[in-house]
């Protein structure tokens, strides 16, 4: 058995000693070590506090690195170390207040320089592929003669606190070597070719301390703390072991090397603490159950469109079954694979959102009225509600869309200019729509035109002038109706011309109000402007060039015409 002589040495102010201030803030370097990992050798400068270090470029087959501030406080020479590119590693006081550290290598090659995660060493880093394989992983991997669990160990250490004791034996034994919170106080060890379990045994028991191997880690804690692992066996029935090991429990927070698979009897054995055993427990209570058996079935909504279904279950369902659902848009179903508890999650949505939308009458009357007799309407404009209209062509008139809420009388009114032509119906048509769909009235020309492109070939193009009325509504819970309009009137502003399409002038407006069912609205603000030439002449002369002026007249009529909407929503009862 090969000894491993490695001398920790803290030195710190004993009573009554005067220390200078350079002591003081002195930092121990503690030992040298080679640690072998995956990608890389790394040669481990311990210290006993906080490490300032720097590299030093002397000799391409040398890395050099000076640790500032430090004291070497290594009894005797560090163990050689020799392996892949590195020959040898020297340490010594190379100043008062720096130790110097020279790793002389075979070849140049590139290295890395960082401290520990605790602070407390400096880690050279060399590239693994630059030298031989790494030996096989075992606790005391990559060093000849490192001390493991049956190595001898000497450690020497005056009034240290505990927890860096520890840390240096790890680094001595190459172990995993974890403490908790109730770890404190200082110790002086003197120990000469122990083992590990022997070392942890002297420094743990005589401070009350104790400890507990889980997998390759030792957890250190005070003995009332620290609970020993128990192997039990778990029986699985509708889960495969090996399943559960390597896709669930892990969720635990177990390793790998404290669970083992009886696949024969398809159960497992796991080695933890009694609080991990209830929580393996519980976790196996969650997963080992048997499977439920999956059905397909065709879901066929009578009113909501499949594809809007679909999505709604998706915030309800795992995304597994809504994304391997079908819809066929033309037949309206969804084919759902589940299992019979998310087919209940399915009925339950589709009795809440396939219901029949309300639908609504609505009565439109379009019609044409002098801007002088809209006034005998009785509609008192200055009160109505009134919005900008949208006006385009250069001859349209701007002005603003009056929309007020109707009466018999007003009706009548109506009728009555009917009657007396001073008034022209331009359509009066019955639109059924469902609740918060659109319906469109459209009552005008259809205005071909011939036009000629860059190549010469002539085409027809068809120009829409009119009017259109767009009204969308919405049934409230309390019989109310929200009737969302849009109307739109067009007509030509100058005629076409060869290879000139004609001029089209626009009036449009949005607007939206609350009415009660069976209540008329009102529209009217959208002025069409229209001019009558009349020329009277005495027959023959008035055609006479130049002369003909004086044996004829002509007059210009211009008249304003509004366009009116009255619109009459009524809901339509369900049938059945």
């Amino acid at each position: 058995m090969t000894a491993v002589r490695l001398w920790l040495v803290a030195i710190l102010a004993l009573a009554g000693w005067p220390a200078g201030p350079a002591q003081a803030a002195a930092t121990m370097i503690t030992g040298v070590t080679l640690v072998v990992a995956p990608s890389e050798l790394q040669v481990t400068v311990a210290a006993s506090g906080p490490v300032r270090y720097h590299a030093v470029d002397l000799n391409p087959r040398w890395i050099v690195v000076d640790v500032e501030g430090a004291q070497l406080g290594m009894s005797g020479a560090p163990e050689p170390i020799r392996r892949g590119p590195i020959e040898d590693v020297r340490v010594s006081q190379h100043t008062p207040g720096v130790v110097r550290v020279i790793v002389a290598l075979s070849r140049p090659t590139t290295y890395r320089l960082s401290a520990s995660p605790e602070g407390s060493a400096v880690v050279i880093g060399i590239p693994a592929a630059a030298g031989p394989s790494p030996a096989p992983s075992g606790l005391a991997q990559g060093i000849p003669g490192a001390p493991g669990p049956s190595r001898s160990i000497t450690l020497k250490v005056r009034d240290m606190e505990i927890i860096d004791v520890l840390a240096a034996l790890a680094k001595l034994a190459h172990a995993n070597i974890v403490t908790d919170a109730t770890v404190r106080g200082r110790i002086t060890v003197q120990l000469t070719g122990v083992t590990l379990e022997e070392a942890l045994r002297f420094i743990l028991e005589p401070n009350d301390l104790g400890s507990v191997t889980v997998g390759s880690t030792i957890i250190v804690g005070r003995k009332d703390r620290v609970v020993q692992p128990v192997i039990r066996r778990y029986p699985l029935v509708n889960i495969a072991g090996k399943d559960l090991v390597t896709t669930i429990l892990p969720v635990a927070g177990l390793k790998r090397e404290q669970v083992s698979v009886d696949e024969a009897n398809n159960a497992i054995f796991v080695n933890a603490t009694e609080p991990d055993h209830a929580k393996i427990a519980a976790l196996i209570a969650q997963v080992d159950l048997p499977s439920e058996l999956t059905t397909t079935r065709v879901i066929t909504p009578n009113y909501i469109d499949a594809g809007v279904f679909l999505d709604l279950l998706g915030a309800r369902l795992p995304d597994a079954v809504v994304k391997t659902a079908k819809v066929n848009k033309t037949a309206n179903t969804v084919v759902l694979t589940g299992t019979a508890a998310q087919m209940r999650l399915v009925d339950a949505l589709l009795s809440e959102v396939d219901t029949a939308a309300p639908q609504v009458m609505i009565e439109a009357s379009v019609a044409e009225v002098p801007s002088e007799v809209v006034t005998n309407l009785g509609v008192a404009w200055q009160t109505a509600t009134t919005f900008t209209i949208n006006s385009t062509g250069p001859q349209s008139p701007s002005g603003q869309l009056a929309v007020s809420v109707s009466s018999p009388a007003i009706t009548a009114v109506l009728n009555t200019l009917f009657q007396e032509n001073k008034a022209r119906l331009l359509a009066n048509p019955r639109l059924a729509v469902r609740d918060g769909e659109t319906a469109r009235l459209t009552v005008g020309d259809k205005i071909p035109f011939q036009i000629i492109n860059a190549q010469g070939v002539p085409s027809i193009v068809i120009l829409d002038a009119g009017v259109k009325l767009e009204i969308t509504p919405h049934v409230n819970k309390d019989g109310y109706i929200t009737m969302r309009l849009h109307p739109e009137v067009s007509q030509i502003a100058t005629a076409p011309s060869p290879g000139v399409p004609p001029t089209i002038s626009t009036r449009e407006a949005d607007s939206s109000l609350i009415v009660k069912d069976g209540t008329s609205i009102i529209l009217a603000g959208l002025i069409q402007k229209n001019e009558t030439r009349t020329t009277v002449k005495v027959p023959l002369l008035g055609d006479i060039p130049i002369l003909g002026w004086l044996f004829k007249t002509e007059s210009t009529d211009t008249r304003n015409n509004e366009v009116v909407f009255v619109i009459t929503p009524h809901i339509l009862a369900k049938n059945g």
